[in-house]
């Protein structure tokens, strides 16, 4: 069986970084450079999702927070892991980057051994996470009470066995809501609790 190359997209405007980090990287996998923001999330509109993005922070117009939001905000992109590259050392940039969605910060100068640890870890996580559970839509339209848009992506992120919190990140809701939201996908379904939801995975 031919192991497949996971592909991760790094976003820097820094030319040597973006050279360093393909480098480092591209013996193991497919690698996607984009030198700015704007450039990435155009990359990301037309082509397919990648398996993890490297971003840097400080880069002119858009900025790593700024590409970080977009895509959070976009179910085609919600669901990457994204791994900040950076050189800011100053702890509110790191909280920031984590509540905004970020899975990890990588610091410049980049180790080639951290680097690839932390690919490869990050990447198992995540094929892993996503293999857990699909949830079976059809399953879940012949209910006698429709769920909402907002309360399908709800129960397809249970399905993934998404945390409270994490759900409330992957929405950007209010964690007040993201609980009304929860309770109100298990009293749809008639579950007692998000264990339960075992019920809608095929």
């Amino acid at each position: 069986m031919i192991k497949k190359k996971y592909h991760i997209l790094v976003i820097d405007d820094d030319p040597v970084v973006l050279k360093t980090v393909a480098s480092y990287l591209s013996e193991e996998y497919i690698v996607g450079l984009a030198k700015s923001g704007e450039m990435a999330l155009r990359f990301l509109e037309r082509e397919d999702v990648p398996d993890l993005i490297l971003l840097d922070i400080d880069m002119p117009v858009i900025n790593g927070f700024a590409v970080l939001k977009e895509l959070k905000n976009k179910e085609k992109t919600a669901n990457i892991p994204v791994v900040f590259l950076t050189g800011l050392l100053e702890e509110e940039n790191e909280i920031r980057g984590l509540e905004l969605g970020a899975m990890d910060y990588i610091r410049k100068p980049v180790s080639r051994a951290v680097l690839l640890a932390r690919v490869r870890l990050h990447i198992n996580a995540n094929q892993r996470f996503c293999q857990r559970g699909q949830f079976d839509e059809e399953k879940a339209s012949a209910i006698a009470v429709p769920l909402s848009n907002r309360e399908l992506e709800t129960a397809r992120l249970l399905a993934l066995f998404y945390s409270n919190e994490k759900i409330c990140q992957t929405l950007h809701i209010s964690m007040s809501y993201t609980k009304k939201l929860v309770a109100a996908v298990l009293n749809k379904l008639d579950l007692d609790n998000r264990d339960d939801i075992r019920k809608f995975l095929r």
